[in-house]
């Protein structure tokens, strides 16, 4: 995801003691994992243009010491969410098994 991001213009990072990806102190990016009788949940939450008045009631994920923020909010044009599908897919391919992108993944999990 911080590579993707990074491919937008934008600078992303890990935060120590703190998950997700990060843009200064303002969290673009969720993830997670579950674990239940040995099978593996995992994803990721990559905020595009989505409105941010509702995380003021409450604060997400419990960290107090950042924010929220968008991809609208940090640079000229937020692609649309299927785009962003689609090339996070081909860069998280990329980055597992460090093959050159892009990749077409649908075909393969649909068997075709």
């Amino acid at each position: 995801m911080i590579a993707w991001l990074s491919g937008q213009g934008i600078e992303a990072r890990r935060r120590e003691s703190h998950p997700g990806v990060w843009v200064g102190r303002d969290k673009i990016c969720a993830l997670g994992l579950h674990l239940r009788r040995g099978v593996s949940m995992h994803g990721f939450a990559l905020n595009l243009t989505c409105g941010l008045g509702g995380y003021t009631g409450f604060v997400p994920c419990g960290i107090t010491d950042g924010g929220v923020t968008t991809l609208a909010a940090l640079c000229d044009r937020a692609p649309e969410p299927w785009e962003a599908a689609d090339a996070v897919g081909d860069a998280i391919l990329k980055a597992i098994f460090d093959t050159p992108g892009p990749l077409d993944y649908r075909d393969e999990a649909e068997g075709t």
